[in-house]
């Protein structure tokens, strides 16, 4: 039943990309020149729309597995959440809380990164024992 709605997901972003692609008509900028189609394709947006997509086609209809990359490259759905954000008030909400809470997360952080490695070498000291060579 989840997997019906991630292709139905898929599809959507995929047709929305596609859509986007042919329909794109340069458009002046400030200093009077058009924008190439390549300019276009380099976006940052069009990129990572891109990069969510292409990988469930390589592991659904060609399965390919087992690759890291792919694996890696799915994670470029995040950033299609992201460009939801401007649409629902919650989510802008969400993103502007973590963004003025951030000195305090880094603080927790640090934290956390400071106790692991002092607890990890107080449990390394306690669990050290002595070698015990075999001679047979």
């Amino acid at each position: 039943q989840i997997i019906k709605v991630e292709d139905w997901i898929i599809y959507f972003f995929s047709l929305e990309w596609t859509l986007r692609v042919v329909s794109y008509v340069p458009l002046k900028t400030e200093s009077g020149e058009h924008r190439s189609f390549f300019t276009f394709l380099c976006e940052p947006y069009t990129i990572f729309d891109f990069c969510a997509t292409f990988p469930y086609y390589l592991i659904r209809y060609h399965q390919i597995e087992g690759i890291v990359s792919l694996r890696l490259l799915r994670f470029f759905r995040v950033f299609q959440l992201l460009r939801l954000k401007k649409y629902d008030i919650y989510l802008t909400t969400m993103v502007r809380v973590l963004m003025n809470s951030m000195q305090a997360l880094h603080i927790y952080l640090l934290t956390l990164l400071f106790l692991a490695a002092v607890f990890g070498s107080v449990i390394y000291w306690f669990e050290k024992g002595e070698l015990v060579e075999c001679l047979e």
